[in-house]
């Protein structure tokens, strides 16, 4: 008798080399949500990841959650919105779905800082001391 042990893990693994990775962009300092586009993932098991190091972001029980930084807010649709977004934010993220049938889904994440049109600089001379005020308009 031969006795079989299959991880969900490996029969995931075969499912990522077809998956579609999904592109995003987002702006320093803003918020963006990755939409798993799920349904129902009552007492399913989700774990979002760094594609490229496979670190864990958040693992949840979807009625249980432990995640890495407040800055990650997972959703009751398994959605995850990353807030006060960095330019080092940016890289590729995975959701494994561990249910029957399990799913991955990849995003591909830009975050761009704000770009600047224009500065404004004005002086005020107060007796022999210059003061500066700098003012940023942003497109």
């Amino acid at each position: 008798m031969e006795l079989w042990i299959i991880f969900p893990s490996a029969l995931l693994f075969a499912a990522v080399l077809g998956t579609e990775v999904q592109s995003l962009k987002g702006t320093s300092g803003g918020a963006v949500t990755l939409n798993l586009g799920a349904t129902d993932l009552q007492g399913d098991w989700i774990v979002w990841s760094y594609c490229t190091t496979r670190v864990p972001i958040i693992t949840a029980k979807m009625t249980e959650l432990t995640k890495t930084s407040d800055r990650f807010q997972l959703h009751p649709n398994g959605s995850l919105t990353i807030g006060s977004l960095t330019t080092t934010d940016t890289g590729c993220y995975e959701c494994e779905v561990y249910s029957s049938p399990g799913f991955i889904k990849r995003f591909n994440l830009i975050v761009e800082a704000p770009q600047w049109q224009k500065i404004i600089i004005t002086y005020v001379l107060i007796g022999l001391t210059v003061v500066f005020l700098v003012g940023v308009v942003v497109a």
